[in-house]
């Protein structure tokens, strides 16, 4: 490899230089597309604008919305920092300095940080994907002016280098927007992360994809609740009306038909049937009808029915298979969250059970993995933003270009440090060891050499 020898052991993969461009590995990768719309194979229901439609719907239920304030509260607040590149020397340093003023600390419409939490919802979506633009500032450095996001459900073609060859790889994209407007938009002018672990198309497969079909049945199973608890507490309602009074009076007119009879039925029960059903279509408002309380009356006038002409009444239900389904859409909706690594905000609400040490096991697993999204966008933007914006002050970006390196992800637990501590001293390690070094650090904890002595108490009965 070229340049070898300018790499020690323990170096980053990122940053060995790229060797002589070579002809591309024979085959393809199977996406096929026409005049830049990509052909699916997937579901229709999950294809096209629908898939979008769908995607939407998502972000309401509580695994999916938690999953996206967690990680928007985490990634937006961590630091980033860059590595100098061991093979450049003065160029290196000089590179640090053009990364830093041009992207970390450049004037953008949204701080880095912010940037890196939209980019990873391709975790979400399939694709991420943020156009860039570069300016020059008076003292001649060139710098990010923008990096914007362009929402993948405006995202209608890929193309090709060569096209509808399918051994050439995506170039460009073209964005349709809402108001039918079309923009082109290069793809090595961008920051793209793709979630291609389950496809090779260009547009990745989400964990959304993976959990639409429970969400959809959550949502059907809670529209069922809704429905049935609302009628079970709201009761069926019954009207009664004199039909063959009304038909007989009417029968009697001069000229009266079948239409007549039953235009005159109609006439008379409209009230009393739009207030029976338009009572749920709006619960808001409170309905009310005047009914005539005269009572029915047998051929014997003396005779009189307890039962009125004109009469609503609700006949009440108990609530049947409420409790089942209730315990589906918990179960469904915890299934959704251990797929989205939330599960431990499930922990100790509602049905579920669990421990404190189990919650603490599952919120170490969540960090760790935002710890790995971070750093894929640290080696996606290393390639697509740092060495773009290098090359473009007129340094190799080979030798100059920095890395972006994300801060550790923890929750500073008093017990958990504690904890830590009590079994490192009871390790018996020598002063200085590298293990306890290294565990200061994990914990983020400031670290004093063991030979210059003690933190001892004040006077006052405290520590300095």
């Amino acid at each position: 490899m070229a340049n070898a020898g300018r790499f020690q052991k323990g170096d980053d993969p990122r940053r060995h230089t790229p060797v002589a461009k070579a002809k591309g590995a024979p085959g393809s990768t199977g996406v096929i597309s026409y005049s830049g719309y990509l052909q699916s194979s997937e579901p229709g229901e999950i294809t096209g604008r629908q898939k979008w439609i769908e995607y939407s719907r998502a972000w309401a239920h509580p695994p999916v919305a938690i999953w996206a304030i967690l990680r928007s509260a985490l990634l937006s607040g961590m630091k980033w920092s860059l590595t100098e590149n061991p093979a450049g020397g003065a160029q290196a340093k000089r590179g640090v300095e053009i990364v830093q003023q041009g992207l970390l600390d450049a004037r953008l419409s949204r701080p880095w940080p912010q940037i890196v939490a939209k980019a990873l919802l391709a975790d979400a979506n399939g694709f991420s994907l943020h156009a860039t633009a570069l300016g020059r500032r008076k003292d001649g450095l060139v710098v990010y002016t923008d990096i914007a996001h362009r929402p993948p459900h405006t995202v209608e073609k890929w193309l090709r280098k060569v096209e509808n060859d399918e051994t050439t790889p995506f170039v460009a994209v073209e964005q349709t927007t809402a108001s039918g407007k079309r923009f082109p938009v290069p793809l090595d002018e961008c920051l793209y992360l793709v979630s291609d672990t389950l496809t090779d198309s260009p547009e990745g497969a989400g964990f959304l994809r993976l959990v639409a079909e429970r969400l959809r049945r959550i949502s059907k199973y809670e529209r069922l609740e809704g429905s049935e608890l609302f009628s079970s507490m709201g009761g069926t309602p019954i009207a009664r009306a004199p039909l063959e009074e009304i038909a007989k009076h009417a029968a009697q007119q001069p000229g009266a038909t079948d239409a007549t009879i039953t235009a005159a039925i109609s006439s008379a029960t409209t009230a009393i049937e739009t207030a029976v059903s338009e009572r749920i279509k709006t619960p808001d408002v409170q309905q009310y009808l005047k009914l005539d309380s005269a009572t029915y009356k047998g051929e014997n006038p003396d005779t009189i029915s307890s039962t009125q002409k004109w009469a609503i009444e609700t006949v009440k239900g108990e609530l049947q298979g409420l409790p089942e389904i209730r315990k589906i859409i918990a179960d469904l909706t915890l299934d959704v969250a251990r797929m989205l690594g939330v599960e431990f905000a499930f922990i100790g609400g509602g049905d579920t059970s669990g421990t404190q040490a189990l919650h603490e096991s599952k919120t170490s697993v969540f960090a760790q993995s935002l710890q790995a999204g971070a750093a894929r966008v640290a080696q996606s933007a290393d390639q697509q933003l740092v060495r773009r914006l290098v090359r473009a002050n007129g340094l190799d970006p080979d030798v100059a270009a920095p890395y972006l390196t994300p801060a550790a992800i923890s929750s500073k637990d008093v017990e958990k440090v504690a904890r830590a501590l009590g079994l490192l001293n009871m390790a018996g390690l020598a002063p200085n060891h590298p293990a306890k070094i290294a565990m200061f650090e994990a914990l983020e904890l400031p670290w004093q050499d063991e030979a210059a002595g003690l933190m001892l108490p004040t006077s006052g009965g405290g520590f300095p």
